[in-house]
């Protein structure tokens, strides 16, 4: 049953791409004014819920992130800079091969897998289903596990104050890594009819449970008391022509939860529309034909803002910014001015950890033809940069962008990029790291698997922090 979840999960991902705080702890009822990037205003959603009065405040550090230089063109053309040369896949580099398999019960990981000032990805492989690479974006340094698993899609899980890496998802039970003590530990067993996301600070946890063949619902339940509560589905259709479905995505301060619910029918076309709830179950806001973008639609930083599009397409020339408390959505128009001028569509939008950027990748609107690349635009100034240009990936072979995510310093920007092209049909993806000021270009792997979550190690907090 899981595993078929997950399937289903790993395809809508890719379709869609290629288009905590406990209740004491609650959102402040004014907040102070921000700078409005844009400018479009839509019709907005119906409150339902008053918000809290405070909130925990989210103040990240981001050291040694480069800024563009002002004088710089802001167009999607190639931007003058340092040359870098590319590094290959056969490129020797330090790797370290742990015993292979039977998995054994303590791993010699090398101490940056847990240095806090280290940034770390977690790739799985794309033909290896028993080989993760654990790689070291400062020195280049790679890490290879191997495992007993028959459902590679590792991934990082963080509990009670320890990070644990994970070989496949938590929720079946699978063994996991202590990153600090490199000891397999096995968790508590979860009910395999059930995903669940967990808040940030670990009280809640929100599930999606199949009720019947065609309908999911989604509960939050809390670990403190043991109270679970259905939430109510202001979207929920009675007809029984559609498929229901819900993905939830907590606040970095577990403030709030917003679902995403799926509508979709004979023919796979679907309609997604966006609920907002406080962790006691409670509906907060509901916006009809309105989706966020899958991997990261809250904004790292407060107040509570979240990308988003409308309810059909997965490819949007212009990302809009949902303030969820004044229930106000601005439309960055600068971003559609740009793509239209060169041609080229843009999705996969995210954050940057500080909240002061918005990236994208974009690729030809045009078959085979190579003007791919990556880019971000400066909230503040509305400038854009490209730290990922066309020419970067002008390769020997034709490869498209699929994801791409930030470090969480800032610091690097990870892309993968696939050969065929298509959003429903699976390949082999090539890595390709570069500083967020676009030096130090290079392609670090040609065989990794699609990431079900962020592949960088989150930041690893300080006791008092925890």
């Amino acid at each position: 049953m899981i595993a078929a979840k997950a399937n289903i999960l790993g395809l809508l991902l890719v379709s869609l791409i290629l288009g905590g705080c406990t209740p004491e702890a609650v959102m402040p009822a004014t907040l102070p004014p921000t700078r409005t990037v844009v400018v479009t205003e839509t019709g907005m959603g119906t409150a339902v819920a008053q918000p809290p009065s405070t909130a925990t405040t989210i103040s990240p550090t981001i050291p040694d992130t480069a800024t563009p230089d002002p004088s710089q063109t802001t167009d999607l053309q190639i931007i003058e800079r340092t040359p870098s040369t590319p590094v290959s896949t056969n490129t020797p580099r330090p790797t370290f091969t742990p015993s292979p398999t039977p998995t054994p019960a303590v791993f010699d990981l090398p101490e940056w897998v847990a240095d806090p000032a280290v940034n770390v990805l977690l790739l799985g492989s794309y033909h290896d289903n028993e080989t993760i690479t654990l790689f070291n974006a400062d020195t280049g340094e790679q890490f290879e596990i191997h495992v007993e698993t028959s459902d590679l899609s590792p991934q990082w899980l963080w509990q009670e104050g320890n990070y644990f890496l994970s070989p496949t998802s938590p929720r079946i039970g699978q063994d996991v890594i202590d990153i600090e003590t490199g000891e397999v530990v096995k968790l508590a067993d979860v009910n395999e009819d059930v995903w669940s996301a967990l808040s940030p600070d670990g009280r809640y946890i929100a599930h999606i449970i199949e009720k019947d063949e065609r309908t999911d619902v989604i509960t939050i339940k809390d670990q403190e008391t043991g109270v679970e509560k259905e939430l109510y589905n202001p979207f929920q259709d009675s007809s029984g022509d559609y498929w229901q479905s819900g993905q939830p995505h907590w606040s970095p301060d577990g403030a709030l939860l917003a679902v995403v619910y799926d509508k979709r029918d004979y023919y796979d076309n679907s309609d997604y529309d966006l609920a907002i709830y406080m962790p006691s179950g409670e509906l907060f806001r509901q916006f009809g034909n309105m989706r966020t973008f899958w991997y990261a639609p809250w904004s790292p930083v407060l107040p509570y803002r979240m990308l988003v599009t409308d309810g059909q397409s997965y490819i949007s020339r212009q990302p809009c910014i949902l303030d969820v408390i004044e229930n106000k959505q601005n439309c960055i128009e600068t971003i559609a001015e740009r793509v239209d001028n060169q041609n080229v569509w843009p999705t996969n939008y995210i954050w940057s950890p500080d909240g002061s950027k918005i990236s994208f990748i974009h690729f030809a609107r045009e078959e085979r033809v190579n003007i791919n690349g990556v880019c971000y635009i400066e909230l503040a100034t509305e400038e854009i940069f490209c730290p990922i240009t066309p020419d970067d990936l002008q390769l020997e072979e034709q490869i498209n962008p699929r994801l791409h995510f930030w470090s969480p310093n800032g610091r690097h920007l990870i892309l993968f990029l696939d050969r065929h092209g298509m959003v429903d049909v699976s390949s082999p993806l090539a890595g390709a790291l570069v500083n967020s000021d676009g030096q130090n270009f290079q392609i670090i792997g040609r065989d990794f698997s699609l990431p079900y979550t962020n592949p960088w190690r989150p930041s690893i907090p300080s006791p008092s922090q925890e």
